[in-house]
């Protein structure tokens, strides 16, 4: 058994004996053999699990039994209360890009995007107009160049820029430069 919070690949051998078990948050992922991605970032209140080979059951601590079995391909997530989604074909390698210093986002809430930088750059981004942190976004980013990424969101939001030692302010934009 594991305890997770962020995200993990595993790759699992088969043990009948001795099941695989992955807490994360409020989540727990049951295995014997296989290659998985689990991303339970705590700010995010929700558990996705990708299963790039084999099978998996992901379902909440205490009622794994209301839970979904996701095989091969397939991607399910558990919100912070409720029950997982039913398993979806998916891009698994896109789920897997984190371990290329990639993310990808398909219609993501710009606040995700944004603790994404946050991880990978060590920096803090103040969201300074707060109405806009559910806009739905999609893009790839690669985490060698935060300025880039930067440019990019403010491109697709209208946000403008300031960067200043370890903080980032984005904000609404003034008719300036970024």
């Amino acid at each position: 058994e594991v305890y997770l919070t962020g995200e993990g690949y595993f790759a699992v051998t088969a043990s009948p004996d001795r099941p695989f078990v992955v807490h994360a948050n409020h989540a727990m992922v049951k295995v014997l053999g296989t290659r998985f991605n689990v991303r339970a970032w705590q700010q995010d209140q929700r558990v996705t699990v990708a299963v790039e080979e084999g099978t998996v059951s992901l379902g909440s601590e205490g009622a794994v039994e209301e839970g979904v079995v996701i095989d091969r391909g397939m991607v399910s997530t558990l919100p912070g209360t409720g029950r997982p989604s039913e398993p979806r074909a998916a891009d698994i390698g896109k789920h897997l890009g984190w371990m290329r210093n990639e993310a990808f986002f398909d219609s993501a809430p710009l606040s995700e995007v944004l603790h994404q930088l946050e991880r990978w750059h060590r920096v803090r981004i103040v969201l300074e107009d707060t109405t806009v942190k559910e806009d739905q976004l999609t893009l790839h980013i690669q985490a060698k160049s935060l300025d880039n990424a930067l440019e990019l969101i403010s491109a697709l939001t209208g946000l403008g820029c300031e960067r200043s030692a370890d903080t980032v302010r984005l904000r609404p934009a003034t008719g300036g430069a970024n």
